[in-house]
């Protein structure tokens, strides 16, 4: 019988309750709660499906690091396209779909571009921290790879998406964004090739 009540298995739900609080907490509104908390919990059920495995080791590959590190760049790069393009100043326009979106339907304040930097430099931080315990083979550090894929990448290129067809046009961080889904796309493929290669 497997044993559940180790770190690896522990952690991870801890860290996504604790997430989920602070999500709850400075979310202005449901925006952050609708788009964070359903990202938490499939990257916490990708992160049990890809580490339940004997030898997990073996997915600490280089080109999966290779990969993340492409991921954080376009995460950079794209947050650069976000601040520059006035991202929070597209949500902020009165009488846009989007800040009715944002502000009637998911009841939401707009965000301050402090709040906005703050956000994105926290995200960082995480992301490298997580990089070293990919780099030490830290089986907990998957986790954060996979919030990374299924928040960061997936969901962010989608989210841009769907706010660019609603506008029908360009959208702030629209075309890094489509880059970063690649990349988590490709992640995901990596994670699931390399399981089925350890089953």
């Amino acid at each position: 019988m497997k044993n559940y009540l180790t770190f690896n298995h522990i952690a991870p739900l801890i860290i996504s309750l604790f997430l989920s609080i602070f999500i709850f907490k400075i979310s202005h509104g449901l925006l952050l709660i609708l788009t964070f908390i359903p990202a938490i919990v499939i990257a916490l059920i990708f992160y049990y499906i890809i580490t339940d495995t004997k030898n997990s080791n073996s997915l600490f590959k280089d080109s999966i690091l290779i990969t993340y590190l492409t991921g954080i760049a376009m995460h950079f790069i794209q947050f650069i396209e976000e601040y520059t393009g006035g991202f929070i100043q597209e949500l902020a326009v009165n009488g846009t779909f989007i800040h009715r979106l944002t502000r009637e339907i998911y009841n939401t304040p707009s965000y301050t571009q402090n709040n906005f930097v703050i956000f994105y430099m926290v995200t960082y931080s995480i992301l490298i921290i997580a990089l070293i315990g990919f780099v030490r083979k830290e089986k907990a550090s998957i986790f954060f790879l996979s919030l990374f894929i299924m928040v960061g990448l997936v969901g962010n290129g989608i989210e841009h998406i769907v706010y660019a067809v609603i506008v029908k046009g360009y959208f702030p961080g629209l075309f890094f964004s489509v880059v970063e889904f690649i990349v988590g796309i490709i992640l995901i493929m990596q994670f699931i090739s390399f399981k089925r290669n350890l089953i």
